[in-house]
């Protein structure tokens, strides 16, 4: 009897395990990305709100009203992700020693933004002018 050419029952089921294996892998892998892409777009909107609020008040030159202008909890939106922005700012006063006259003022921002179970906080010192 003469052979016929092709493939046999088993080489065409081997063939689809193997496809199916790297196609399931493929999937896992395009999954694992996506989400990874989305974290880290949200993290880059958290720190872009942290560092959009850290250099307003850096540049505003009402040092004495940064408090009232600044300081307090905001929430909004931006770019499909609900977020809320904390402000605090603490003055300080100092002395360098006790029988200096001259006084050392600056004031410790903090901003920190939560969106989606996550926190980024970052601080700055902005001195008296």
């Amino acid at each position: 009897m003469k052979a016929r050419p092709g493939f046999t029952l088993v080489e065409v089921v081997v063939a689809l395990l193997l496809l199916a294996t790297i196609v399931l892998g493929l999937s896992a892998a395009t999954t694992k990305m996506i989400h990874a892409s989305t974290e880290s777009a949200r993290s880059t909107v958290a720190l872009s709100l942290v560092q959009e609020r850290l250099g307003q008040i850096a540049a505003d030159p009402a040092y004495d009203d940064l408090e009232e202008r600044y300081a307090g909890v905001e929430t909004g939106e931006l770019r499909g992700v609900e977020y809320r922005r904390t402000t605090v700012i603490s003055h300080h006063r100092v002395k360098p020693n006790p029988s200096s006259t001259r006084v050392v003022d600056w004031k410790r921002v903090m901003v920190t933004v939560e969106e989606g179970g996550r926190e980024v906080t970052r601080i700055i010192t902005v001195g008296a002018p």
